[in-house]
């Protein structure tokens, strides 16, 4: 049983692991690098240290900055990208990065064996004209690619990237956008349908938050049901939430990674969430927890947090601290469903 409790921003070992050997094996040099979703804070000054200048992009956001859906205009000397556990997003991250560098830069991509890094050189030549291993250590690997494959056709812009993907309810099948690495490929997943099938029907002119929002699934739904709700949804994905906005425009949409990215007057009647329990590989408890502690301030008196996890994540203990009602609405083989309710204003 996995008991989520407080937790603040922390990395895990192979965070750590993965960029101590990158940062043992980057070249010293001058210019610009654009550092591509580090997760532990430590490139940035490792990297000067060697005489580099350190520019971040990030897809998510979080602690360590803000995001944005794709690397800005600037053209850089190098890259650094850390692998990504999905092969889709990982490749589209490669085409992003090659489309701001410039002639001949470097780009260096690390990672751990278990992560898949061994296989990440076939992606990196469909890109790249050389690509070779400049270390292996402690069970990862940093690769160099260097020089624009002449068969490459460079996806170069986030609509390149762009899916068609069906939603598949029970009376009705819709269309979305999706993008490389949305949550569930921007399909229904099981647990987002046990919520859906669970969620008891909202005031007609209800505000609700759709927390983690991914590709908008659970607005769309909810919209679909009842057209007069007044729909936000929050999202740390920055390319999650461009494909939120396409599917579901009317909706209010903010980037961030907890409810204290909204305005501080925000009040809603219901927030529901699938949210997040692991960072890359690793469990993590803390989206989860955070939500729950920030979400009575978000609540307005009588508002409910409907949340969906899986059945070993036991968040009953951390639910009844923060709030004044606290049920089980629905389970089964994989998933529980909470509804949590606040009597305060």
């Amino acid at each position: 049983m996995i008991v989520v409790s407080p937790a603040p921003h922390v990395f895990d070992e192979r965070e750590r692991t993965a960029a101590e050997v990158f940062l043992g094996s980057v070249p010293t040099g001058a210019g610009n690098v654009l550092i591509v979703d580090d997760q532990t804070g430590l490139l940035q000054s490792g990297l000067e240290s060697r005489g580099w200048t350190g520019h971040h992009w990030r897809r998510v956001s979080g602690p360590l900055g803000p995001a944005s859906p794709w690397p800005d205009g600037h053209l850089y000397d190098a890259a650094c990208v850390r692998l990504t556990k999905d092969k889709g997003a990982f490749e589209m991250a490669l085409h992003a990065t090659a489309s701001v560098l410039s002639p001949d830069a470097p780009v260096w991509v690390y990672g751990a064996n278990d992560e898949g890094i061994k296989s990440a050189p076939k992606r990196m030549k469909a890109v790249f004209d050389e690509v070779r291993v400049i270390d292996t250590r402690r069970h990862c690997r940093v690769l160099e690619g260097r020089g624009r494959t002449g068969q490459a056709v460079l996806r170069g812009r986030l609509e390149d990237w762009s899916t068609t993907t069906q939603l598949h309810f029970d009376d009705m099948t819709i269309d979305q956008q999706s993008f490389p690495g949305v949550f569930a490929k921007g399909r229904l997943d099981a647990g987002t349908n046990l919520l859906l099938n669970t969620l008891a029907p909202f005031g007609e002119t209800d505000s609700i938050l759709d927390y983690a929002a991914g590709s908008g699934v659970l607005g769309i739904r909810l919209l679909q049901r009842q057209p007069g709700l007044d729909i936000t949804m929050i999202e740390a994905d920055a390319v999650a939430l461009e494909a939120a906005r396409f599917n579901l425009p009317s909706a209010t949409h903010i980037l961030g990674h907890a409810l204290t990215a909204l305005p501080s007057h925000a009040r809603f009647d219901a927030i529901v969430a699938n949210p997040p329990y692991h960072s890359g590989k690793a469990r993590s408890s803390a989206v989860v927890s955070r939500l729950i502690e920030d979400a009575p301030r978000y609540l307005n008196k009588g508002g409910a947090l409907w949340m969906v996890l899986q059945n070993q994540v036991n968040v009953a203990t951390l639910l009844d601290t923060h709030f004044d009602t606290v049920e089980l609405a629905a389970s089964d083989k994989r998933y529980k469903v909470w509804r949590a309710v606040t009597s305060k204003c």
